[in-house]
């Protein structure tokens, strides 16, 4: 089977969490909102990405399938 990722205690996610938000609420003024909004869209576009890396990835094992049945491996 696969090995388990290492989980990050909870105590250590928690000051992640925190040194982020003080620095989104820091580029933003203080402002709550608009750091809210920054990090959902950062967000967002963090998750397109991995998406488009994971359709490219998919993409070039399924060709490797193919070449290999053609190639008679």
């Amino acid at each position: 089977m696969h090995p388990q990722p290492q989980k990050m205690p909870v105590d250590a996610r928690q000051m992640e969490v925190e040194a982020v938000a003080a620095v989104y609420r820091t580029l933003h003024r203080g402002d709550d909102r608009a750091a809210l909004l920054a990090v959902i869209a950062d967000a967002l576009a963090d998750l397109d990405a991995v998406g488009r890396q994971v359709e490219v990835q998919a993409r070039q094992v399924s060709r490797g399938f193919v070449r290999a049945a053609i190639s008679g491996c």
